[in-house]
């Protein structure tokens, strides 16, 4: 089953290494959606569009624009439990963003709410689902970074797999333009953010 080695970044936050120790079946990604409230939230719900399978992992990657509010919770419908994989990572007194996941989670249909301290500036919320993903230890390595230049790079992770799923989102005070060379994008906020991926 496939691992996982997340990396962050104020400007770019990357989830790495979903990646097979030995697989019984192919990393993939099914589904994702977000919201982006553009007004001052304490509480944001996404909703999956799609009933999600047994076993799946779900990556929700949370960026706001303060660095005052703190994610108090990550919960979903199905009662699945979230751990903080990275995060919370700030610039200045601008940007904030975290990564979070929830592994072998229960099959059905599906909402995650992230509860934040107080009202969090202007917050984006992406969920992400994802199968073939080790069902008991899903992370393989973490690292984080915040930074100020033209294009995101979160840094690099070096993982204990052979090939990996790496996962990358950023929250920006600017706009995204798409993603790196050798991704796919996934998700990507009107503005802000955006959300891809890439087998390696």
């Amino acid at each position: 089953m496939g691992k996982v080695a997340l990396r962050v970044s104020l400007f770019s936050l990357a989830l790495g290494g979903l990646c097979p120790k030995s697989v019984s079946a192919a990393v993939a990604y099914l589904q994702g959606a977000y919201a982006t409230p553009r007004t001052p939230q304490t509480t944001v719900q996404v909703t999956f569009a799609a009933a999600q399978k047994t076993g799946s992992l779900n990556v929700v990657i949370v960026g706001w624009n303060d660095t005052t509010n703190i994610v108090s919770s990550v919960t979903d419908s199905q009662a699945n439990t979230y751990q903080l994989a990275v995060g919370p990572i700030k610039q200045s007194t601008v940007l904030s963003q975290s990564i979070y996941y929830a592994k072998n989670i229960a099959a059905g249909s599906n909402a995650v709410t992230v509860t934040f301290s107080g009202s969090a500036s202007y917050p984006d919320i992406r969920i992400l689902e994802y199968s073939g993903i080790d069902t008991t230890n899903p992370v393989d390595v973490v690292a984080g970074a915040a930074g100020s230049s033209s294009t995101t790079n979160s840094g690099s992770v070096t993982t204990t797999n052979a090939a990996d799923l790496l996962v990358g989102a950023n929250t920006v005070v600017t706009l995204t333009s798409g993603p790196g060379s050798g991704y796919t994008q996934r998700a990507c906020a009107p503005v802000q953010t955006a959300t891809s991926l890439r087998i390696g």
